[in-house]
């Protein structure tokens, strides 16, 4: 092995001394890491992709596992290597080094080859990677190749578990970790070693942190139960194929050029030969999966228990036409005997691949075009013919060499399913034929409910033979007789409802069922308003039994009895339909009603707070109406604190308040963070917490860390419930998760507030240092601050005997004490403290963003070459980095959109840190008075309308402007380059750049103070706005407004970091801009003529090309081809041209030479330069006729 890898790493450093420049490896770690990114390159990157992807992998491969960022690692791989040589080195991956990398992919594979026809071994011995059988997979983006692992197929699990045993006990590193293959495995080749850890990782078995190896918790649940599941589960969830070898064998034993063949066909877009395949089958025979007697593989038992119903029966439709055809009539190719096809179309794109997608067994549904009618159903009984010649009138070229299977069992209705009118333009299908049409790309029908052009041989999913068997029993009958599952479908999972023991459960067994049944949905949206609802929310908030209302609320309640009775006969037979249970006193019809109103409730934005309770009492009438003889006292009546924001929450809200016990040490990291924290175990009660509850926190006396002094026991603060979130196990914030720590337990589930308050001095606690780097002396002093004027336990305990006869629950952690609707211990003890709290931050103002931006942010956008994953890395280091963002490009290339989608995944994903996104568009005439505030009156008569200090745009995003809650929204500010930016921004350049700054203002005679959290207090003061250290200001700049970058003064631009969001570059070839817009087309779901997609690429091309720096991107192009798309009456050049004048025009305002762009447009055919030369002169004021 040794011997080996110093061959190959010797050929390859002879490959970089030829291609690369003579100095390349002077720096010996540039040599390392230049070796390790062409390694990975070579042998862990999907050949199918670019060389820029491949190279962009490598790259940031080795800058996970150097413990780098990736621009480092870039640096070394371009910039370093040849700034002596070229100018301009900011091109140098695209220009110099990927030529370089495909020259020495090419001597590479060259020499592996000749050593195969030297040895005549197949590849299987040398566990080469060849072009085609690396990780390009299946559609669904897994890789295509396995890595062995150590010992042979019998042992290979066994060294898996001491392997995973090892990394278990001593969490090793790199070193560490090659020693142990040497000593326990007498394993020598590092190379090797290394190929096969990156093969766990990439399967989701090991970790890798900080350059330390652990499990992940899938191989914590092998290492602990040995169950095998949990290994195939990891294979199949991140490798093709091994699903098609098991089912290949399914139907008898195999050889392996059998299965080599099986798998070649499933897969034909790759080449798979024995040396591949032959590792996934190994697995599986480690796995007891598959075993091997006399050259001939079978599946065992096991095996065939993985195979379950995963694939299943599937469903085909074949959209095509009998009249005028006289094959479809009769003979062996008539309709319900054959289903057929070229196997390319004519431009020589697989459009029919899911001829070989299909099964035999499966099912396929006939679908007539030109009458828009399904005439039956058969079944596919034949394999896939690829050699299938057709008939003369079918003139396919000998490329097109076509596919046929063999039907049976066809059944012909007697009764057509009229397609338009029965499900394509029946209203009540409609919001379930967009979700079909989203999940699923090959569907018979368009996003505009047409029939797609092409589209001979779809899928038909559950979803949509859900809506067919709706409307037609005849298919239904059909499909029973010929055995076909109909409970798989997703109307027919759901057995009756029996009872359901909380309105939680009734809830999500009810939504559930009316999403997946055909048709139905909350119709009860359609007949009332969010203002009623609104009204209905707050009449049955705090109902109970006993409850005395208002005439005028009683009239509130009286409505909603009243609709109930209205549509009580609709909401039985949905009910039936959906076999929908009861909830406790309430008929599934009630209940049901209870349902579609919380889930009103909730779209309202208001609180779900109709239950079981309240609508039984509602709809019984079961309550008294106020007359002048019971007319009771005031809501406060009773309370100290009538007007404090937590005991006015509690009387207004239908919430439940609970209290927290904890260490007086854990309440230090509380507040450092703004939030609580659950163990796992504590899942249950996590999940409980709502919106809106509010939770007490109680120090226990005693400390966790043992060093540190007993404090006085009792309730230190409390907050208002915004929502709950987590974090990672190997995050460690509070004591108990360090390493030292009493339990080492992990607190991955989190708490955060809405508003939160201490009875304590936050100001004299350092929350930018976590509790384990400060010492005992030190955390004890504070310890004492953040308890200070608590409410003692004994007093705590005696408000809650004198209300309930209960003492206060001190041994839980987390405890009910009751809802605010009634006198309880919990609104008795959160109005006592009312008096002793201050409000402090629900943000963790001090604490950075460390996260990481996933590529599921850009979902549904399309970036060629990898574009999309280079700028959020770009973007996800500047949010590390402190700096703020100007996203930058021509029109129309995302710039907006992924600020936006950043921005709603921070607020989602790290709600202790960011409390909500703002987004906005700058005008010319933006000054301070907009982003800072200032002066205006206060519109109060009593007062004459004094001037108060009226906060602007981003103070707005940092403090509330009702009750000063400090806030952190980072704010998108749209087309930024439209504000004067030095007469826009003014004293926020001082404050971005980390001093603060007094403003020219005062709020109640004192000074408006705006500074950097570092620089301010932990409980800021309504006059003092901060600025977390995680706050961030977004902006997009159009390249067609280039001038305004420059005008910018330099103090603004050095605060921020510029991101590029570049047009693509356009191919110069016709076919190959023809399949470049294809894939746009298709990502968008736009179907029109290949003629017109081409057309709209040359219009896009000539936009981009006429005039430098001057050019559009993807989305101005999607408004064009989906403008065509929707008007089709009128011909392709007017179409066209009216699409030009739509979209393209409107960007040339103000440019200069537009009229030179406008020209080079004119020139693509079909546009009609007349009409374009119109639309000119009057939107843009400019000619494009030659000769004016």
């Amino acid at each position: 092995m040794v011997e080996d890898s110093d061959r190959s790493d010797a050929f390859l450093n002879e490959l970089l001394d030829q291609y690369l420049p003579a100095k390349w490896d002077d720096s010996p770690s540039r040599e390392k890491q230049i070796m390790a990114v062409t390694q990975v390159f070579l042998e862990d990157t999907d050949p199918n992709e670019s060389t820029k992807e491949r190279r962009h992998t490598a790259q940031k491969r080795i800058a996970e596992d150097s413990g780098v960022v990736i621009s480092t690692i870039q640096a070394k791989c371009g910039r370093e290597t040849w700034e002596d040589s070229v100018e301009d080195s900011s091109s140098v991956h695209a220009e110099y080094f990927d030529p370089a990398l495909e020259k020495v992919e090419a001597a590479w594979r060259d020499d592996q080859q000749g050593q195969l026809e030297r040895t005549g071994k197949d590849s299987s011995e040398n566990n080469l990677s060849t072009p085609d059988d690396s990780f390009g997979g299946g559609s669904d983006g897994r890789r295509m190749t396995v890595d062995r692992f150590f010992g042979g197929v019998e042992s290979r699990l066994s060294n898996l578990r001491s392997l995973l045993q090892y990394v278990a006990d001593a969490t090793p590193n790199e070193s560490e970790l090659e020693e142990w293959f040497h000593a326990e495995l007498n394993e020598e080749g590092d190379s090797t070693i290394q190929k096969y850890l990156s093969f766990q990782r990439s399967i989701g078995m090991l970790e890798r942190t900080d350059r330390e190896y652990r499990l992940s918790s899938r191989a914590e649940e092998y290492l602990e139960t040995e169950n095998r599941d949990v290994v195939f589960d990891a294979l199949v969830e991140n490798v093709d194929g091994f699903e098609t070898i098991l089912y290949s064998l399914e139907s008898g034993p195999k050889s392996k050029d059998e299965i080599q063949e099986a798998m070649q066909t499933q897969y034909p877009d790759h080449r798979l030969p024995w040396g591949v395949v032959v590792r996934h089958v190994e697995w599986l025979e480690s796995l007891g999966a598959v075993t091997k007697q006399d050259g001939v593989y079978s599946v065992t038992e096991y095996g065939e228990s993985l195979l379950g119903d995963e694939q299943g029966t599937r469903v085909w439709i074949e959209k095509t036409s009998v009249e005028g055809h006289q094959y479809k009539q009769e003979g062996e190719l008539r309709l319900g005997n054959a289903i057929y096809s070229p196997s390319q179309d004519s431009g020589g794109y697989d459009r029919y691949a899911t001829m070989r997608e299909a099964s035999v067994g499966d099912f396929v549904i006939h679908l007539l075009q030109d009458v828009e009618q399904v005439v039956g159903v058969s079944q596919i009984s034949s394999e896939l013919e690829t050699d299938f010649e057709g008939l003369p009138e079918f003139d396919w070229s000998e490329e097109q060499e076509g596919y046929r299977r063999l039907l049976t069992n066809y059944r012909e209705f007697d009764t057509p399913i009229d397609v338009r009118g029965e499900l394509l333009d029946e209203e009540t299908f409609e919001k379930s034929l967009q979700e079909i049409r989203a999940e699923y790309s090959k569907i018979f029908y368009n996003q505009n409910r047409g029939f797609v052009q092409g589209g001979y041989f779809t899928q038909c999913p559950p979803e949509l033979l859900d809506l067919f068997v709706t409307v037609s029993d005849e298919l239904a009958a059909a499909l029973e007789e010929l055995d076909f599952p109909l409970e798989s479908l997703p109307s027919h999972r759901f057995g009756p409802a029996d009872e359901y023991e909380t309105v939680a459960a009734a809830e999500s067994d009810i939504l559930k069922r009316v999403k997946t049944a055909p048709g139905e949905s909350n119709w009860l949206a359609d007949q009332l308003g969010e203002t009623i609802v609104r009204d209905w929310t707050d009449a049955l908030r705090g109902l109970e039994p006993g409850s005395v209302v208002s005439v005028e609320r009683s009239t509130k309640l009286t409505q909603i009895r009243g609709l109930y009775a209205d549509v009580k006969e609709q909401l039985e037979a949905q009910a039936v339909t959906l076999q929908s249970g009861s909830l406790n006193h309430l008929s599934p019809s009630e209940t049901l009603f209870v349902v579609f109103l919380r889930e009103l409730q909730e779209h309202a934005g208001e609180q779900s707070n109709a239950n079981q309770v309240k609508i039984k009492l509602v709809l019984r009438e079961e309550y008294e109406i106020e007359t002048p003889d019971n007319t009771g006292g005031s809501s406060g009546a009773g309370l100290e604190n009538p007007g404090h924001p937590l005991v006015d929450h509690l009387s207004t809200s239908d919430v439940e308040v609970y209290k927290f016990t904890a260490p007086p040490d854990y309440w230090l990291t509380t507040f450092e963070y703004a939030a609580l924290s659950f163990e796992r175990d504590e899942r249950e009660a996590w999940n409980k917490l709502n919106q809106g509850d509010i939770i007490l926190f109680h120090s226990r006396s005693n400390p966790s860390w043992e060093d540190l002094e007993a404090q006085e026991s009792g309730l230190i603060g409390g907050g208002i419930v915004r929502t709950t979130t987590s974090k990672s196990d190997t995050e460690s914030w509070w004591y108990d998760e360090h390493e030292g720590g009493p339990k080492g337990n992990s607190f991955p589930l989190l708490v955060v507030f809405e508003r939160l308050f201490t009875t304590g001095q936050l100001n004299e606690v350092d929350l930018t240092t976590q509790v384990v780097e400060k010492t005992a002396a030190q955390v004890s002093a504070e310890l004492q601050s953040v308890t200070r004027n608590l409410v003692p336990f004994d007093r705590a305990d005696e408000i809650c005997r004198e209300v309930s006869g209960k003492g206060f629950p001190r041994h839980r952690v987390i405890e009910s004490l009751g809802t605010g609707t009634e006198q309880s211990r919990g609104v008795a003890l959160t109005d006592v403290l009312a008096g002793r709290v201050t409000e402090v931050p629900p943000v963790a103002l001090h604490k950075p963003f460390t996260g990481s931006l996933p590529d599921s942010i850009l979902d549904g956008l399309y970036f060629p070459d990898g574009e999309g994953k280079e700028i959020l890395e770009q973007i996800q280091v500047a949010l590390q980095t402190g700096k703020h963002l100007i996203l930058t490009g021509p029109p129309g290339t995302g710039k907006t959109e992924i600020a936006r989608r950043v921005c709603e995944y921070l607020e989602s994903e790290y709600p202790y840190l960011f409390s909500g996104s703002q987004m906005t568009t700058a005008t010319a005439d933006w000054s301070t008075f907009d982003t800072v505030g200032g002066y205006m009156p206060d519109g109060d008569s009593s007062t004459d309308n004094a001037l108060e200090f009226s906060p602007g745009l981003i103070l707005n995003r940092l403090k509330q402007r009702q009750d000063a809650t400090q806030l952190n929204e980072p704010l998108v500010i749209d087309e930024l380059n439209r504000a004067d930016i030095d007469k826009a921004f003014g004293q926020l350049f001082t404050v971005l750049s980390g001093q603060p700054v007094q403003l020219p203002y005062t709020r109640d005679d004192v000074e408006i103070s705006l500074a950097p959290a570092e620089q301010s207090l932990n409980a800021p003061a309504p006059h003092q706005y901060v600025i977390p250290a995680s706050w961030r200001l977004f902006a997009t700049l159009n390249t067609y407004d280039k001038t305004s970058l420059y005008e910018m003064s330099y103090a603004f631009m050095r605060r921020f970091a510029f991101i590029r969001v570049p047009a693509p570059t356009l191919p110069t070839d016709s076919a190959a801009l023809q399949g470049m817009m294809r894939e746009y087309a298709g990502r968008w779901n736009i179907n029109i003529e290949d003629a017109e997609l081409l057309s709209v690429g040359k219009v896009w091309r000539a936009t981009n090309s006429a005039v430098e720096d001057r050019s559009v991107g993807p989305a101005v192009v999607r408004d064009i081809l989906a403008a065509m798309e929707a008007h089709r009456t009128a011909s392709a050049s007017i179409r066209l041209t009216q699409a030009v004048i739509s979209f393209i025009c409107p960007q040339l305002e103000g440019v200069r030479k537009r009229e030179d762009i406008l020209r080079e447009i004119a020139r693509v055919q079909p546009i009609d330069e007349t009409l374009l030369d119109d639309a000119a002169r009057d939107m843009l004021q400019v000619t494009i006729s030659e000769n004016e």
